[in-house]
């Protein structure tokens, strides 16, 4: 009786040991999924195949004195679902403990995972395909929440990475060249790559797997970068598309309608059908489908002058000019001081059933102030964004969320022109818009922005004589940039809450669980 007692005691407590194995192995696989992995984990999943599912194994599992426990063996199902709705995958772990006589005590359980994101700010610094700003140079970050960038609050590190590399010619070419970054003069934090940069490397090096050492050598293998500020991503990074119809009110427009209420809707029974959804972010709006009210054909502030901007100007506007208007004027002259006060959105392009591209201009020393407790939204859709020396935007707030500047799909560089196109020749801002340019001149005036930036299929960039002497605080994401020299990039990380676009690195929760029983 005393060894059967004792061996249905024994059981009951391996079985425990093997359920408290599975759990691990669902914290195990959901911790892999939302980091980068480390290649130094000594209890690091094998991972392989069957079928289309990866199955994996985590060997000698060990409690915190070091005692072996067991094993883990897990099952991933593939991604499943489409936009609007988010994928999920099925996750199985098993926990097996040794028991007698080289049998285990196996216990399973299954668990639906669900995908999410967090802010596509949560990552401060991105160019989807190529950057290069050729010196000068530096990367930090602050955190706005605890106060202004000052000499307490700064120098925290940030990230600032790649999902390519390319070369302004459209060629791959590799992420460390010696033309990309040649000026670095500080950075602290870590260049990341991942996406095609890796994907690239690893088709010329059969056999390469993340986080192998060479491989990060080959992918990121820029001069005055040490070993602990290059990192792989696991993945690509998401840059979803902006969709004007979906943004969330409560974040951009304080009382004001959504910004989907200012066009007519082509399916109002099925708003999130997969066609319409993707219909909406493919073309910007008909002059038909503006709702009256929310449509102006231009608007242009006089040079010398000073206007405010309140919610009744948000709108829809084929341009909008701080200044003489370079279509009509050669050499536009002086600069237009702009105040907001309120929540305004402003979103400029050419439309749908239109042949002209729209524009947003600011003229030479013009300044956009946003007074508290106000917030300026910029959308740009089919136009350009052109902004001439001595720029200032949004210095007297200095809270980056108050400033968001947002590329459609169409905020994209037409078919065959490139970013080396544009870096090669000055920019006539006298010819008809360029869609996708995002252009800030280089001059010898400084430039300074405080504010949020994201534009997926844009090129960020500059052209001109001089330096470009740019000092940006907050965030950049786009798909190209490419400066002269004297660039400042420091990351707020108060971004991170900004969830007007969530995307970026996939985050997997946990939705559902049960143990599997029988098995």
């Amino acid at each position: 009786k005393l060894s059967a007692g004792y061996r249905s005691t024994e059981r009951g407590a391996k079985a425990l040991s093997a359920l408290n194995l599975a759990e691990a192995g669902v914290d195990k696989v959901v911790w892999g999924l939302n980091s980068i992995p480390s290649a130094s984990d000594p209890e690091a999943i094998v991972w392989g195949t069957d079928g289309t599912n990866q199955v994996g194994d985590i060997h000698n599992l060990t409690t915190n004195d070091s005692q072996v426990m067991g094993d883990v063996h897990v099952i991933l199902t593939p991604p499943v679902g489409v936009a609007p709705n988010p994928q999920t995958m099925i996750l199985t772990s098993t926990g097996m403990t040794p028991f007698v006589a080289g049998k285990t005590v196996d216990r399973t359980v299954r668990v639906v995972l669900e995908q999410y994101y967090k802010s596509i700010f949560d990552l401060g610094f991105f160019v989807d395909d190529y950057f290069f700003i050729q010196s000068g140079f530096s990367m930090d970050s602050y955190d706005s929440r605890n106060g202004a960038y000052s000499t307490t609050n700064s120098g925290l590190p940030a990230y600032f990475g790649t999902n390519g590399y390319f070369a302004p010619d459209g060629k791959p070419k590799d992420f460390g060249d010696s033309s990309f970054l040649a000026g670095v003069d500080e950075v602290v934090g870590t260049f990341l790559a991942g996406g095609y940069a890796v994907e690239a490397v690893q088709d010329h090096e059969a056999g390469a797997v993340m986080p192998d050492e060479s491989l990060l050598d080959d992918v990121i293998n820029i001069d005055k970068i040490d070993d602990d500020q290059r990192a792989l991503m696991p993945g690509e990074y998401e840059l979803p598309s902006v969709d004007v119809y979906n943004l969330p009110p409560k974040d951009m427009l304080g009382e004001l309608p959504a910004v989907g209420e200012w066009f007519g809707v082509t399916d109002t029974t099925a708003p999130e059908d997969t066609a319409y959804w993707a219909d909406r972010l493919v073309r910007p709006p008909l002059a038909s489908e503006i709702i009256t009210g929310r449509y102006t054909d231009m608007r242009q502030f006089a040079v010398g002058s000073t206007a405010t901007l309140t919610g009744a100007d948000s709108g829809v506007y084929t341009s909008f000019i701080l200044g003489d208007n370079p279509m009509e004027v050669r050499n536009p002259a002086g600069g237009v001081t702009l105040n907001v006060a309120g929540d305004v959105v402003i979103y400029v392009t050419g439309l749908a059933d239109s042949d002209t591209a729209g524009r947003f201009f600011m003229g030479p020393n013009s300044t956009i102030n946003i007074q508290p407790d106000s917030s300026l939204t910029i959308i740009v859709g089919n136009a350009d964004f052109i902004v001439q020396q001595g720029y200032v935007l949004n210095q007297t707030s200095g809270n980056t969320s108050d400033l968001v500047i947002l590329g459609t799909d169409q905020f994209a560089l037409p078919s065959g022109i490139t970013p080396d196109d544009i870096s090669k020749h000055l920019v006539d801002i006298a010819q008809p818009p360029t869609p996708g340019l995002m252009w800030f001149e280089h001059g010898q005036s400084e430039g300074l922005i405080y504010g949020a930036i994201y534009a997926p299929e844009a090129d960020f960039t500059g052209t001109g004589q001089g330096g470009n002497h740019m000092t940006l605080y907050g965030a950049l994401i786009t798909k190209y940039m490419d400066f002269k020299t004297q660039v400042e990039f420091h990351y707020d990380k108060a971004l991170g809450d900004l969830n007007i676009v969530k995307g970026g690195f996939d985050f997997w929760r946990v939705v559902s669980w049960q143990e599997v029983v029988g098995n």
